[in-house]
C-alpha cells in the first residue's frame, strides 16, 4: 500500500502574550485554539489516517523528555503522536489556559520535532512530515538552537508552518525588523520590540526550511471548511473495441462522482463508546404468537397480480443477466444528438491510454481528434465486471494543453425515457388569446435576458481572460460542514441546544460579491416591470354550501323547509367519482352512513342506524386507548342528528320520555344517545 499519511507537530504557546487583547475582542490564543479545532476536525470528520501530536510551551510546569536541568523548560507534551479523536478535540477546547510564564518558541520546535519522529518509530504509511507553530511571537528566545532546528526540518524532510500575526515583508532589514503594527482578528496594534525580533527569526528559519507562514486572518477561513476524504483514484482497465478487430487498451478514472458520506461513527452506544454495537435480524409471522421464521425458511415472492410468486435465490442466480467486462463502441453520432437531459448516473469518468503502451495512446489519440474534428461522440456499451448490469453511455473528446482523453457520461435506455408533453407559455400574444392578458411585453422579456446575462458567473481579469467565479475543485458542500458542526457541538456539549450556522458557511452561501454588484440594476428594473401587489383575502362569497349548512343543533319538531333543502342538497357531482357504498365501512363511517340514508328509504334508514351503532362499538372496542374515540363519538353525532331530523316528534309518554331528553324514537324503537352506551 503507498504511503498517504502525514504527522503533524502542533505546537501552542499560551504564554502571557497570547492572553493579551482588548474588552470584548478574541486574544490570540482563543483564535490559536479556535484553529487547531479546524484543524482536528477536518481530520476526524474526513475520516483520515493522519496522527497529530500537542506541544504547548509557555506553562507552569515542564514535561517532555528532552528536558534537562535548564534547557527546554516550561515545555508539555500534552498528547503523544496519535489518530485526531474526540478527546484531543475536548481536551484542545476546554482544558488549555494561559499562564505568566514564557517559553521559549525555538525549543519547542525541536521538541515537537522529536516527538513527530519518535512517534513515527515503527509505522508505516507515512508520506509526510509537518509541524505547525501557533504563536504572536511575544515571548523570549535563545538562538543558540537555531541552526540545530533548522538542520533537523531539512534532514528529515518536514514542512514547517508558522501562524500567527500579519508578517509584512515592507519593513527595513536594517531594523529589527517586518511591520510596526500587528493585525489579529482585525484588530490594529503595535508589535513590541520582542515580536520584531522574533518575526526575523521566523523568517530566517522559514527561508532556510522554504517554510510558509500565514496570519490568523488568512488561516481561519481556509481551515472552517472540513476537507472531503481524499481517495486514491484506481482505473479501470479494459480494452475500447471498435469493431472486431481493433481493440484499444484503455483506463478509467472517476472525474466527477457524488460524494456518500462515510459514516462509520452512525452505530454507538452513548453509555459506553468503547462497546462494540452489533445487528440482530429476525422474523416473525403475523399470528397472535408472532412465531419467528428462521432464514433459511424464507423464500421472497413477488406479486404477478393477484398470485404471490415465489423466488428463490437459486432462481434469481438462474435467470441472472450473464455478461463479461467490456467496453466496446457500438457506433457513432453527432454531438448535437444526445442532450443535456439524457446525462444519467453519478458521475463522470475519464478514458486516456494504458500507462506505458505507446501504440494505445497513438491510436487513441487518433480517436480522440476525428470525434473532436467531426464534432461526434462515439456510443459505447459498458459492463463493469463480470455479471454487472450492461450500461449505454458516450464518449466524447477533451482536448487540452497538456492531455487529452475521452469523457464517459451514461445514457439511459429507451425505457428509462419518459415522455411528457406540456403546453407552451403564452410569450406571444398570437399563441394563446386566452391568456392574452399573462403575456410580458418585449420590455419585460428584455429586461429578464439583460438580468440572466448579468448573473453571469464568470469575470474578467487584467488580461482580459474569462475566469470562473465559483470553481467546482474549491467548493465545499455546505450540507456536511453544518452536519460536522453540529455532530461537533453535540458531543462537546451534550446538553445544549444546537448551535447557529457558522458565519463563515453563511457568508460562503451568499453569491458573489462581483455578481451582486453587476446585476444590481437590472433587480431594480425588474421590480419596476414586474409590479407586485398584496392580494387581501376576498370576502366569502355567498354560495349555496354556506346558505343551507347544516346546524348541529337541530331544534325538535316537524321537519322544516330547511332540512328538506339540506337533504335535496347532499350528495352532488362529487359522489359520482365515488364507488357505490353498500354498508357503513370502518375507514369513513360517517360518510358512508349519509349516503346509505340519502336514498329517503325508511328499510334502508333503519338498516343503516343498525350498522352505525354497531360501527360506532367495534370502533370503540377495538381502539388502542382513547385513540378511536373521537371518530366514534363523530359517529353518534351523526346517528343522533339524522334520527333527530327524520321523526323527532314520535316521542311519546308510553315509552315515559319528555321532550328535553337525548333519547329518540324511530318506528317504535327506542333510540338512546347516552355517553356511555347506546341501543338502537
Amino acid at each position: 500500500m503507498a504511503a498517504t499519511k502525514e504527522a503533524i507537530g502542533i505546537v501552542l504557546d499560551v504564554g502571557p502574550s497570547m492572553n493579551q487583547a482588548p474588552p470584548g475582542e478574541e486574544t490570540p490564543l482563543q483564535t490559536a485554539i479556535a484553529a487547531i479545532t479546524m484543524i482536528l476536525q477536518r481530520k476526524m470528520f474526513a475520516e483520515s489516517k493522519d496522527e497529530v501530536c500537542l506541544v504547548l510551551f509557555g506553562t507552569q510546569n515542564t514535561d517532555n523528555p528532552l528536558a534537562n536541568g535548564d534547557c527546554y523548560e516550561n515545555i508539555v507534551v500534552a498528547r503523544t503522536l496519535g489518530i485526531a479523536d474526540f478527546d484531543l478535540l475536548q481536551m484542545v477546547q476546554n482544558d488549555i489556559t494561559t499562564s505568566n510564564v514564557s517559553a521559549d518558541f525555538v525549543d519547542a520546535l525541536i521538541v515537537a520535532l522529536d516527538q513527530v519522529i519518535n512517534g513515527m518509530q515503527g509505522k508505516r504509511g507515512f508520506a509526510h512530515k509537518r509541524l505547525i507553530l501557533f504563536s504572536d511571537l511575544g515571548g523570549e528566545f535563545g538562538d543558540d538552537q537555531i541552526e540545530k532546528i533548522i538542520a533537523g526540518i531539512r534532514n528529515t524532510q518536514t514542512e514547517l508552518n508558522i501562524i500567527g500575526p500579519d508578517f509584512d515583508d515592507d519593513g527595513d532589514d536594517g531594523d529589527a525588523g517586518g511591520a510596526s503594527v500587528a493585525v489579529v482578528n482585525g484588530q490594529r496594534k503595535e508589535k513590541t520590540p520582542q515580536q520584531k525580533v522574533g518575526e526575523k527569526m521566523v523568517k530566517h528559519i522559514l527561508e532556510e526550511v522554504n517554510g510558509e507562514c500565514y496570519s490568523f486572518n488568512e488561516a481561519l477561513p481556509a481551515l472552517s471548511y472540513f476537507q472531503a476524504r481524499q481517495v486514491r483514484p484506481t482505473a479501470w482497465k479494459c480494452n475500447l473495441e471498435i469493431g472486431p478487430n481493433l481493440k484499444i487498451p484503455i483506463c478509467g478514472y472517476i472525474k466527477v462522482k457524488d460524494f456518500k458520506l462515510k459514516q462509520s461513527w452512525k452505530k454507538v452506544y452513548a453509555k459506553d463508546p468503547q462497546a462494540d454495537v452489533g445487528l440482530l435480524r429476525t422474523s416473525h409471522m403475523n399470528d397472535e404468537e408472532e412465531t419467528e421464521v428462521e432464514k433459511e425458511d424464507i423464500v421472497e415472492g413477488y406479486r404477478y397480480g393477484n398470485t404471490l410468486v415465489p423466488m428463490s435465490s437459486d432462481d434469481k442466480e438462474s435467470m441472472k443477466y450473464k455478461s463479461s467486462k467490456c467496453f466496446k463502441v457500438l457506433g457513432f453520432t453527432k454531438s448535437d444528438n444526445i442532450k443535456r437531459h439524457h446525462y444519467m448516473g453519478d458521475g463522470v469518468s475519464m478514458v486516456v491510454a494504458d500507462k506505458g503502451d505507446d501504440a494505445a495512446g497513438v491510436a487513441l489519440s487518433s480517436l480522440i481528434n476525428a470525434l473532436y474534428e467531426t464534432n461526434m461522440v462515439a456510443i459505447v456499451r459498458r459492463v463493469y465486471m463480470a455479471n454487472s448490469a450492461p450500461k449505454l453511455g458516450f464518449l466524447s473528446p477533451k482536448i487540452k494543453g497538456s492531455y487529452e482523453c475521452l469523457m464517459y457520461t451514461e445514457l439511459p435506455f429507451m425505457e428509462d425515457i419518459r415522455q411528457f408533453t406540456f403546453g407552451s407559455l403564452p410569450v406571444k400574444e398570437t399563441e394563446n388569446q386566452t391568456n392574452k392578458k399573462y403575456s410580458p411585453s418585449a420590455e419585460q422579456l428584455r429586461a429578464i435576458d439583460d438580468l440572466i446575462t448579468s448573473m453571469d458567473l464568470t469575470a474578467e481579469d487584467e488580461d482580459g481572460e474569462k475566469n470562473e467565479l465559483l470553481k467546482p475543485n474549491l467548493l465545499f458542500n455546505p450540507h456536511f460542514q453544518r452536519l460536522y458542526q453540529c455532530l461537533q457541538h453535540r458531543v462537546l456539549n451534550p446538553d445544549d441546544p444546537l448551535p447557529e450556522l457558522s458565519p463563515l458557511v453563511a457568508n460562503y452561501l451568499k453569491p458573489p460579491q462581483e455578481v451582486i454588484t453587476k446585476c444590481q440594476d437590472n433587480v431594480e428594473k425588474v421590480k419596476t416591470l414586474f409590479k407586485l401587489e398584496v392580494n387581501t383575502k376576498k370576502k366569502e362569497e355567498q354560495t349555496g354550501e354556506n346558505m343551507f349548512k347544516q346546524n348541529d343543533e337541530v331544534e325538535p319538531g316537524p321537519v322544516s323547509k330547511r332540512a328538506k333543502l339540506d337533504d335535496s342538497l347532499e350528495g352532488g357531482i362529487a359522489d359520482l367519482t365515488k364507488a357505490k357504498v353498500t354498508e357503513v365501512g370502518s375507514v369513513t363511517p360517517v360518510e358512508d352512513f349519509r349516503t346509505l340514508i340519502a336514498s329517503k328509504d325508511e328499510d334502508l334508514f333503519e338498516k343503516a342506524c343498525d350498522q352505525m351503532s354497531k360501527r360506532a362499538e367495534e370502533i370503540v372496542l377495538d381502539s388502542f386507548g382513547a385513540h378511536f374515540y373521537g371518530k366514534a363519538m363523530d359517529c353518534l353525532k351523526a346517528l343522533r342528528q339524522e334520527c333527530i331530523k327524520v321523526q323527532w316528534w314520535n316521542l311519546g309518554s308510553s315509552h315515559g320520555l319528555s321532550e328535553g331528553t337525548e333519547t329518540g324514537v324511530y318506528k317504535g324503537t327506542v333510540v338512546g344517545f347516552g355517553v356511555q352506551s347506546w341501543i338502537v
